[in-house]
């Protein structure tokens, strides 16, 4: 088995998902207007415009604070959990777990409405405290690079629950 297994991203991808998720909510808030100037259905108000500001103001601000993961590795000589993160617009950090308080929660599971896809979420617990959370549409991980995390993980001496 290798000293350390290293499962890394590109860190310009964080600014690509922020803004997809930020135009996306643009979208959806001016569909209303779309309609009410087509129509003229007075659906949209005066304050209409300030509850949706606020709105995207907050989502996006979210959305730039999250934290999202660059790398993962599984360093089998301090036998840690290593954790490589940031926020669109923080410095990096870093948070570690050993192997004898880390448990990973395997979140697997396939959309009602769409049978087809398949959707995984990792979950990194010490002892029963979240340390971190993975997820495809939050670090951008692929659903292949999910399992593989899970391979290692069970190469390595880390307790695995599947819920």
């Amino acid at each position: 088995m290798p000293d350390t297994i290293i499962f890394r991203k590109d860190e310009s991808d964080n600014r690509i998902i922020v803004l997809k998720s930020v135009l996306f909510s643009l979208s959806l808030a001016f569909i209303p207007v779309l309609i009410d100037l087509l129509f003229s259905t007075h659906l949209v108000k005066n304050n209409y415009f300030f509850i949706v500001g606020f709105l995207l103001f907050a989502s996006t601000f979210d959305r730039i604070n999250t934290n999202r993961l660059h790398q993962l590795t599984f360093n089998n000589d301090t036998r840690q959990v290593v954790f490589y993160y940031k926020s669109l617009l923080g410095s990096r950090q870093t948070k570690a777990v050993n192997y004898e308080h880390a448990i990973l929660e395997i979140m697997s599971f396939s959309p009602a409405w769409y049978r087809r896809t398949e959707t995984m979420k990792l979950y990194f617990l010490k002892n029963k405290a979240e340390i971190f959370e993975i997820a495809p549409n939050k670090d951008s991980f692929t659903i292949d690079t999910l399992k593989a995390i899970c391979q290692a993980a069970e190469q390595v001496p880390l307790k695995i629950k599947r819920i």
